[in-house]
């Protein structure tokens, strides 16, 4: 038997054989447009993103819609025999799925059936500050409104912590590097998206669309009241509501719910992905751009004081995330195709970008006046200045491609808050 072959065939992508579902209904369990994949499992499965040792293997990650009641079931037609494969044994999947799902796992389809039964008696948790009614468009093309509702929780008791220990493991399978809250820390803040339906019983519901968390940093702990900067940590929307435009939603009203407080300095995002920037810098340029001193006008005049007091005053944006932004206005209010308009754009935006690098300019022009051409071939690691120009001309262009994107989402999808 040729074992290399034979590995090959039962080695699969763990990527392709995980199948979740939010089941609202029975008839969901057949319905296979109620699915969705993970775009990632390595946190769980291994670096490589493989299982070994199945044949035509499924994993089944059930859950109903508020509860998150699970069902877990792993079907293969064919399991190897480690005695056949020099004492390899197949790897155990349970045992990787049960330390990422800390709680007792249910496997029995019978009892996830009945648990739906008990779905409209799930009442979210925490403070209900905000809800509104948003239209998506089913991929049939029909347009549908339907009702959701956000819940704030600040304070975290056994019942919260065994429910984020239902919602957290979402995270893994979509976020690279993410990694659980610690509930014992008192500074987090949770935050819940739901959508507010009917079952076939017309009975009310709440099923899960989305999950944020924040993190209160104080910046002046001692004095009285301390003032803070809220940090959004995580804003994850859950794959069957996304690309509906809720992920905007959730983080606009998460912002403005902070910019209430006199005693928020200004909001922050940790580390955000690409594609949380990008979500992000759609809704401040919107925002902003319904300001009175935010208009071509003054754009084109140049970024002052006074643009960024009222973008601080009224949203509370960083000063990092209110030039950016008001980068990407500026783009969007000059001609590109004017030679002289496009340039001083330019200018303005390379001038930010080169400033970082200016101290090694300094240094470089530093060290020519005091080393020999032969001893600056040490400091070989310094770019040169023609090296210095081209990565900043490549940073620029990166950087004009995102705004522009933004700036087309913007004029193409109007935001509603």
């Amino acid at each position: 038997m040729d074992l290399l072959a034979e590995a090959e065939k039962y080695t699969v992508d763990s990527n392709e054989v995980v199948e979740f579902k939010m089941v609202k209904r029975v008839s969901d369990l057949e319905d296979d447009s109620c699915s969705f994949k993970p775009e990632m499992s390595h946190q769980i499965f291994g670096q490589q993103e493989t299982i070994f040792g199945y044949l035509d293997l499924k994993i089944k990650l059930y859950f109903t819609p508020g509860r998150l009641f699970d069902y877990v079931n792993i079907e293969y037609t064919d399991k190897i025999d480690p005695d056949q494969f020099n004492g390899v044994k197949p790897d155990d999947i349970m045992e990787a799925l049960k330390k990422l799902y800390t709680f007792d796992m249910n496997t029995s389809l019978d009892k996830f059936v009945t648990s739906l039964d008990k779905e409209p008696h799930f009442k979210p948790s925490g403070e209900l500050f905000h809800s509104f009614k948003h239209t998506t468009v089913s991929t049939t093309g029909n347009p549908s409104e339907r009702t959701y509702e956000l819940y704030s929780v600040d304070q975290v008791d056994p019942d919260m912590v065994s429910y984020l220990s239902r919602v957290q493991p979402f995270l893994l399978w979509y976020i690279d590097c993410a990694c659980f809250v610690d509930t014992d820390d008192e500074r987090w803040s949770y935050f819940f998206l739901y959508e507010k339906y009917q079952n076939d019983s017309q009975e009310t519901c709440y099923g899960l669309a989305g999950y944020a968390t924040v993190y209160k940093y104080y910046t002046t702990p001692f004095s009285l009241p301390p003032k803070w900067r809220p940090r959004i940590s995580q804003v994850f929307v859950l794959p069957p509501y996304q690309r509906s435009g809720l992920g905007p939603r959730l983080y606009d009203a998460i912002c403005r719910r902070y910019v209430q407080d006199k005693d928020v300095v200004s909001i922050t995002v940790e580390d955000p992905s690409e594609e949380c920037q990008s979500m992000r810098d759609y809704v401040d340029v919107s925002n902003c751009a319904k300001l009175t001193g935010w208009s071509k006008e003054q754009l084109v005049a140049g970024y002052t004081p006074a643009m960024e007091k009222q973008v601080y005053e009224e949203l509370k944006l960083c000063k990092k995330q209110a030039r950016r932004v008001y980068e990407i206005l500026r783009l969007g209010a000059t001609n590109m195709n004017n030679s002289s308009e496009y340039k001083q754009y330019r200018l303005l935006v390379k001038n930010r970008l080169n400033a970082p690098h200016q101290k090694d300019v300094n240094y470089q022009k530093r060290l020519n006046k005091v080393l020999k051409p032969e001893e600056m071939k040490t400091f070989s690691c310094l770019d040169t200045e023609q090296q210095r120009k081209d990565k900043l001309h490549s940073e620029y262009k990166e950087l004009e491609k995102a705004y522009l994107k933004v700036i087309e989402r913007v004029k193409n999808y109007p935001f509603e808050n």
